[in-house]
């Protein structure tokens, strides 16, 4: 069953009243004929009562509302955070006015793209791997859009950097940039199965990329797998020592990939000048404090090329964020602010921005909806989780949604 935004024949008739007075009927389509569903109640002239059938509507509404009128409808829908879909919804022809939405991505550093950091910018990817429909979330605007993508059917997203999508079907891997093209990879046996993994640039952008996948290995050991730009099978290498991996991506910093354990340990894997891959870890989880237990879960931030961030969050939704400051040994400083600075969290990407346009500072966001399914963010200033929308502490219960992806780009209709 499909729901979509049906409008009255009135809106041809009475073009310049406001849209905000209309009363939307909504159409219900099953594997038959539709129905009208009129979610008000029509009064006999007799006053006799009030009666179930709604009047006859004209099937072919569509054909006599003006093009014009449709384009108004549609930039007001967008305008009012209306659900885009559901205007596509209802026909051939509002469908082709109201195109599906492309992205254009502004890569940091990259001096052909615009540098893109205003509320319009930033977005909660989620995939549904039934249908391949891509779901963009902006929480500064709490509006959704939408992008049917029949590459990304069946597929997992596993990492994303510089617009572009890491993702893994079965044994298959591949680079995916939405609405544009493929890179296909080489298929990891079995044993190359990694509980997370990376990247360290846009295989279009970079002549050296290389993947990144690590996962732990009976107890006390790790399995690195990697893939080089150029390579035709994966490499595999195990390495002695309990490393259990946190749930957040690894991050690619000078040229080294660094991950967190699930204790705040950072292992380290990169290439020494003859290729050779080595691994090391840092042992942290005695610095920090207040400590860390094995129930919290960790996401690894960059700040700059000096300086990561470590956000910790406990199961009582505490949120500590320390500096891990690397230029000799490893500095690790419990912070209670990050001033001009916004870190976003998930699992397969997490990133810092600096001086965002938006009204919010000195944060931390999380895919995190309250009961009511209004977006929270974390306030270092206030110390607590807030409703973005008004700007006021949350206090019901948290939820996270998982199998989310923070990414940046601008989102354009065709």
């Amino acid at each position: 069953m499909i729901t979509a935004l049906y409008m009255p024949s009135t809106l041809a008739i009475k073009a310049s009243q406001q849209l905000s007075n209309f009363v939307p009927i909504f159409l219900t389509i099953r594997s038959g004929r539709a129905k009208i569903q009129h979610n008000t109640t029509t009064k006999r002239p007799s006053g006799t009562g009030i009666y179930s059938n709604p009047a006859a509507a004209d099937s072919n509404i569509c054909i006599r509302v003006s093009q014009d009128l449709q384009k108004k409808i549609s930039r007001y829908l967008i305008s009012q955070e209306a659900d885009y879909m559901s205007f596509r919804l209802v026909c051939k022809l509002w469908r082709s006015i109201a195109p599906p939405l492309r992205w254009k991505v502004a890569v940091d550093g990259d001096d052909d793209a615009t540098r893109c950091y205003d509320q319009d910018s930033m977005w909660l990817l989620s995939l549904n791997q039934n249908d391949g429909l891509c779901t963009f979330y902006n929480p500064f605007r709490n509006f959704n859009c939408y992008m049917s993508n029949n590459d990304l059917i069946g597929c997992e997203i596993r990492y994303a950097k510089d617009g572009w999508l890491l993702v893994s079907k079965g044994k298959s891997l591949f680079f995916v940039e939405p609405g544009k093209q493929i890179i296909h990879l080489p298929q990891k046996a079995d044993e190359y199965f990694c509980d997370i993994m990376s990247f360290s640039a846009s295989p279009t952008k970079s002549s050296a990329w290389v993947i990144f996948g690590i996962a732990l290995f009976m107890s006390l050991h790790v399995r690195i797998s990697y893939l080089k730009k150029g390579d035709d099978k994966w490499t595999t290498i195990i390495r002695d020592g309990n490393f259990p991996p946190s749930c957040c991506s690894p991050v690619y910093f000078g040229e080294e990939f660094c991950v967190l354990s699930q204790l705040g340990d950072v292992g380290v894997f990169g290439f020494f000048k003859d290729g050779t891959p080595y691994w090391f870890v840092h042992k942290l989880s005695d610095v920090y404090s207040p400590p860390i237990c094995g129930a919290c879960r960790l996401f690894l931030v960059q700040h700059d090329e000096y300086l990561l961030h470590s956000v910790v969050v406990t199961p009582q939704y505490d949120v500590h964020v320390y500096e891990l400051y690397f230029p000799s040994n490893i500095i690790v400083k419990l912070v209670k602010q990050v001033k001009n600075w916004l870190l976003f969290t998930s699992e397969a990407s997490s990133f810092g921005v600096c001086g965002m346009k938006v009204n919010v500072d000195n944060a931390v966001f999380f895919p995190t909806f309250n009961t009511s399914n209004n977006y929270t963010y974390y306030s270092l200033e206030d110390v607590a989780f807030k409703v973005l929308k008004d700007n006021c502490t949350e206090k019901t219960q948290q939820k996270e949604l998982l199998n989310r992806v923070w990414i940046r780009c601008e989102l354009k209709r065709n």
